[in-house]
């Protein structure tokens, strides 16, 4: 039994050890020590396995690491979240850094949220910038939101990349689907199901630094996402059922109707299982034709 932790931070990674090291230095200066590093290695063939281990001989920080088979980071996330003996949950991928006061001040956050109010709280989202300094996206409408993610994207209060924490607890009653052969799950998938139930305090601190590589996630791009089109469909249709605004039920039923059409799915399988015939017959077209040029851009 490992002991009970403020924090998890949580690393999924494939094949980075040459990023790998600026996350462990980031999280070894940390004001907060009260964290576990929880890293789990997708399958790397790199050095990897051979860093943490150095990395965990030193301690500096406590390290625990698994390795699986290469299944995805959503599959990751999920053993993560269940070996996680910390109380609040933070992922924090490979290529990334934080601030070195991060943790302290996402817990300074959470303190600000009345004692018994926090049941209906999942956690904090904070803002990220660029190694530069620059801000990366739009900052919340105000310094300081009680919301949740299905409210902001219907304020369109998401843009570009935010990060935060979720209570460890919260994670387990949500856990991400896992498909067999798929290895890619929309990470709003699980956020707008605990929108459904808990608010998100959000605020407008960058505390995260990003930095865009060409071999990451982000990255891979079409190939990644046809290649799991019963998770995607699942996304999309659940999205296009939220209370989001027409505008952006509209996409996300096309986007069903396209990854519904690369898994194989007929227009009677669609029709039954959409809960909206108009928006899905609006959505048939452009959808159908989108997955058209998917194929062809993959030729």
């Amino acid at each position: 039994m490992h002991t009970r932790r403020l924090f998890t931070v949580f690393t999924p990674t494939y094949n980075r050890s040459a990023l790998l090291a600026r996350a462990y230095e980031s999280l070894c200066k940390q004001t907060l020590k009260d964290f576990e590093w929880l890293v789990v290695d997708d399958g790397s063939t790199d050095e990897t396995p051979d860093l943490l281990k150095q990395w965990h001989a030193e301690g500096r920080i406590e390290i625990r690491f698994f390795r699986q088979s290469n299944k995805g980071k959503h599959v990751a996330f999920n053993r993560a979240v269940a070996l996680a003996a910390g109380e609040f949950f933070l992922p924090l991928d490979s290529d990334d850094i934080c601030m070195e006061n991060a943790l302290e001040r996402l817990y300074a956050h959470w303190l600000s949220i009345a004692p018994e109010r926090r049941e209906q709280f999942s956690g904090v989202t904070c803002l990220c910038r660029t190694p530069e300094g620059e801000i990366i996206g739009a900052p919340f409408p105000a310094d300081r939101l009680e919301s949740n993610p299905i409210v902001m994207l219907r304020r369109r209060a998401l843009i570009g990349d935010k990060w935060g924490f979720h209570r460890t607890s919260v994670l387990r009653e949500f856990p991400f689907p896992e498909i067999a052969g798929e290895r890619f799950m929309p990470e709003g998938l699980v956020w707008y199901r605990i929108a459904a139930r808990y608010n998100m305090l959000y605020v407008n601190e960058p505390l995260r630094i990003v930095t865009y590589y060409a071999d990451g996630l982000s990255a891979a791009g079409l190939k990644l996402r046809v290649s799991s089109p019963v998770g995607l469909s699942m996304f999309y249709l659940e999205l296009a059922a939220r209370d989001i605004g027409f505008i952006q039920r509209l996409r996300a039923m096309v986007n069903y109707v396209r990854y519904a059409r690369h898994a194989g799915r007929s227009a009677q399988a669609m029709l039954a299982e959409s809960g909206s015939k108009g928006l899905l017959m609006l959505a048939m077209l452009p959808g159908v034709g989108i997955q058209i040029l998917d194929v062809i851009r993959q030729r």
